[in-house]
């Protein structure tokens, strides 16, 4: 298939100047290579870091000003330490951008995780005391102040079956 930019070129290049089809096909050459033009990837080695000033006014940033502020961040497929949440499987053992590493759950968090195991708690029997219906309300998602103003039938009629 050929492209429009294509066309217009073919056409542009067989018609007089001064008509007007070969400037239609020539306003059209000119718009298609925008186009294109528009779509080309950015190379990163082409960018430069910038930063607004309070005038609004962009300029370069110069790497002698350039501070780190906390620590440096560690890449845990490429480096993984023991005490890693949920790191990837084979990190630091197969290639960290191959399909062998993989990141299952990046998404979750370690409060998630602490959730999802309250949550999974048994409901308490119906003769346990008050202090088990509190955590079981509390891991269900209750509020704390909450769950401790309410006594053992109040608790049982809102989280009981």
């Amino acid at each position: 298939m050929t492209s429009p930019a294509r066309v217009a070129a073919d056409v542009a290049a067989v018609l007089p100047l001064d008509d007007p089809l070969g400037q239609l096909a020539r306003r059209r050459l000119a718009d298609a290579a925008r186009e294109q033009e528009s779509y080309m990837p950015i190379d990163s080695r082409d960018v430069l870091p910038v930063h607004s000033n309070r005038t609004g006014i962009f300029e370069t940033l110069d790497e002698q000003r350039v501070e780190q502020v906390g620590a440096p961040l560690r890449d845990a497929a490429v480096d993984p330490q023991p005490g890693d949440f949920l790191p990837p499987t084979n990190a630091g053992a197969a290639d960290p951008h191959g399909p062998a590493v993989l990141a299952i759950e990046v998404g979750s968090l370690e409060y998630q995780r602490r959730v999802a195991e309250r949550r999974a708690a048994e409901l308490p029997d119906a003769a346990a005391g008050v202090e088990e219906w509190r955590t079981y309300a509390i891991g269900r998602g209750a509020d704390r102040h909450w769950a401790e103003a309410q006594t053992v039938p109040q608790l049982r009629e809102v989280f009981g079956r």
